[in-house]
């Protein structure tokens, strides 16, 4: 889908900025929706929709698409199928508040884009949305470069980068955009919030980190998670590593069954709606396209894994028949404890995918 999307998708260039470290941001249109493009000095890009911050596409400078994106695109902002839905603040409908919309409203709302120094400060007082501090929307900021290492905070590098990825590089790219609360979320959530997507570029890697940042007066609690995408060649046959010593919740059986996760790998043929709680180690993914290392941190602490599977897939109208074989979604997440932050307090959570 990465090479359909360059081709046939991306339509106009509006304005583009350029860093010091020769990365680029271009805004540009996706199917008649806004977007970004970012772009490292190697070559590598993600391509961003505005509307609920998703990741469509991730291709490294070798010209190999890393995500699974479905070829129908909606023609109105709306969730596509495929890339990295961010889900905020309930999972599926597993709570804590049953009363909010399948898989939260942060994948249903229009973000805005913020400068990285304004992303690394701590929260200011609510203001009224849809506006974020220092941002307009589809705006470009017209700050100075952004420092190296303000997509990951030296307060939060994840533990499971290895010691050359924690180390700002020249070849880094950073974009962060971010959601407010207002009367489209007080619909359904009462808090008063800030919420970024830090996206972190680098050569045949992307570091995805969501900050939750509590501005209101009340605790709140909340699940979340990155629904990732991940294009494979061919599903059967393909296989996860490094789930054992979790526990696994196989949602497909009735009722739902809970076990110890089985030992070695993982092996896919078909459909799978797993949960694994409490995942021990980074993941590695191996498929004819190669290896793919997935890390987690902070406050993702679960995996899911996901494919509809043949019959699956026929149901879904924004899905091609036969393009199960071509993804399996691996999420992070944060499911079976769900996530309390105090009034003033700040929630970090990150997937790192690394190409091996």
């Amino acid at each position: 889908m990465g090479e359909a999307i360059m081709t046939r998708v991306f339509r106009r260039k509006r304005t583009m900025t350029k860093d010091e470290t020769m990365s680029w941001v271009e805004e540009i249109s996706v199917a008649g929706q806004p977007a970004f493009c970012l772009r490292n000095a190697v070559g590598d890009q993600v391509v961003v929709l505005q509307h609920g911050a998703q990741i469509l596409s991730w291709m490294t400078a070798d010209g190999v698409e890393r995500l699974y994106c479905t070829s129908r695109l909606p023609s109105e902002p709306k969730p596509v199928r495929g890339g990295v839905p961010v889900i905020f603040p309930q999972f599926n409908q597993r709570g804590p508040d049953f009363t909010l919309p399948r898989h939260g409203f942060a994948r249903q709302l229009r973000w805005y884009r913020i400068a990285p120094n304004v992303a690394a400060q701590a929260a200011p007082a609510p203001t009224p949305f849809p506006g974020m501090p220092g941002a307009e929307p589809g705006a470009v900021a017209a700050s100075a470069p952004a420092p190296a290492g303000c997509g990951l905070p030296e307060t939060h590098v994840p533990a499971d980068m290895t010691a050359t990825e924690a180390v700002p590089g020249l070849h880094a790219a950073d974009l962060v955009l971010a959601l407010g609360d207002g009367p489209e979320t007080h619909k359904s959530w009462e808090h008063a919030f800030r919420l970024q997507l830090r996206i972190r570029l680098l050569p045949q890697q992307l570091d995805l980190q969501l900050v939750l940042d509590n501005t209101g007066t009340q605790s709140m609690r909340f699940t979340a998670a990155l629904h990732t995408y991940l294009a494979v060649p061919e599903l059967p046959g393909t296989t996860l590593d490094g789930l054992e010593g979790s526990t696994r919740l196989d949602t497909l059986v009735q009722p739902n069954r809970q076990e110890a996760a089985p030992g070695g790998p993982l092996i896919l043929r078909g459909a799978i709606d797993d949960i694994y709680f409490d995942v021990p180690r980074p993941l590695r993914l191996h498929s004819a396209g190669g290896a793919l290392r997935i890390g987690m941190s902070g406050g993702f602490v679960d995996t899911v894994v996901w494919n509809p599977g043949p019959e699956g897939a026929k149901a879904l109208a924004d899905m091609p028949d036969d393009d199960w074989r071509r993804m399996l979604c691996v999420e992070a997440a944060c499911i079976g404890r769900p996530a309390e932050v105090p009034p003033g307090g700040r929630w970090l959570a990150g997937q790192q995918l690394q190409v091996l």
